[in-house]
């Protein structure tokens, strides 16, 4: 059961297996630069003015001004694993750790801090967001929330705050919602178990954190969980899901126009902040796990196993491609609004799509 709860974690870090040689008693320790840090394992990146920063394991940070041609590793104070990491403005920049690591810069990533550690705590940060320039929000496994109000220096934990369930007015308890999505149940069954598994399903693991264009912030969730703020994340609804499977990422379109990426190729829009919803087809099976959108309006979604999916239509049809290398890619970013960069299992390589197999 334990398993079950924690499986899109290890897939946000690759079933774990590289990442259990990493000590976490060796604070402060630095990152070890390494030749081939560019071909490591490499969970997030962001672009800011031009610049790609990039996080991965052993706490590895690569900074690249030259639109991936070049790369810089830099001296960061842990070698525990980057799993998200955010840039307010060109300078200041966070990162997150598998063991509730909390890192800063004030640089553009030159240095960095750290200035939030509970090591001893079991539970990874996974993702990073900023509402301004003082107050952000940290999400990991079983419902792991924490708030700085002043800028980073400091973070507190809290439960998020759910007032409203959109769920429960459709005639579908959260919990029992959790429930289907876990096990499979149907309502009925989920109905009857929902007493004994209360505790279990009290906390989901929060997976990745993103605004709409219209500044409304959303968590994607374990279990086909979906909250939404409408209040700068003061208090939090859960909507009415699409799909009882894990979503692992989402993809901010314009307006309050969202992509939301799940297990076994489960991808849904919203057209209007989470209130309606419509299953896109992806031809392919495979977990989805992060993208991207260009300046000339192409969508690239990126999942395990080597898939590439493109959209030439605004995000309402994709075609399924497969990466030569097969290997699992975490996300996408595109420094120059034209240049896509992959990062993943490999790595960073830059997407040819050219040299992709078109698969039906």
């Amino acid at each position: 059961m334990e398993f079950d709860r924690l499986k899109t974690l290890l897939l946000m870090a690759l079933l774990l297996a590289v990442m259990m040689p990493v000590s976490v008693f060796a604070q402060p320790n630095y990152s070890v630069k390494a030749p081939l840090a560019t071909r490591s394992l490499l969970l997030d990146g962001v672009t800011k003015n031009g610049d790609v920063v990039l996080v991965g394991e052993r706490g590895h940070v690569l900074i690249s001004g030259d639109v991936g041609a070049t790369w810089e590793q830099m001296n960061v104070p842990t070698r525990t694993t980057l799993t998200g990491v955010y840039f307010q403005d060109r300078n200041t920049g966070f990162a997150v750790s598998y063991y509730q690591e909390i890192l800063r810069t004030k640089d553009g990533g030159k240095s960095w801090k750290v200035v939030h550690a509970k090591t001893d705590d079991e539970r990874p940060l996974l993702d990073i967001w900023f509402k301004d320039a003082n107050i952000g929000f940290a999400i990991g496994a079983y419902g792991l929330f924490l708030k700085t109000e002043d800028g980073g220096s400091t973070w507190r934990s809290e439960t998020l705050n759910v007032t409203k369930s959109f769920a429960e007015e459709d005639g579908i308890s959260d919990e029992e919602s959790a429930l289907m999505g876990a096990f499979g149940f149907d309502e009925e069954e989920a109905a009857g178990f929902e007493d004994a598994e209360e505790e279990y399903i009290e906390e989901f693991c929060l997976n990745h954190i993103i605004s709409s264009a219209t500044g409304r912030i959303f968590i994607a969730a374990e279990m086909g969980t979906i909250y939404r703020s409408d209040d700068g994340g003061q208090s939090w609804a859960s909507l009415a899901s699409p799909y009882h499977g894990s979503f692992l990422g989402i993809l901010a379109l314009d307006g309050d126009s969202l992509l939301f990426l799940g297990l076994r190729g489960h991808m849904y829009r919203t057209d209007d902040g989470g209130d309606t919803w419509q299953e896109i087809d992806t031809g392919t099976g495979s977990t989805l796990m992060g993208g991207v959108r260009l300046d000339d309006g192409r969508i690239i979604i990126t999942g395990l196993a080597g898939t590439v999916l493109v959209s030439r239509d605004g995000g309402n049809n994709f075609t399924y491609y497969m990466h030569p290398s097969r290997k699992d890619i975490m996300t996408s970013v595109a420094p120059d609004g034209k240049t896509v960069l992959l990062i993943g299992q490999f790595g960073v390589k830059k997407l040819q799509i050219d040299g992709l197999t078109v698969n039906h």
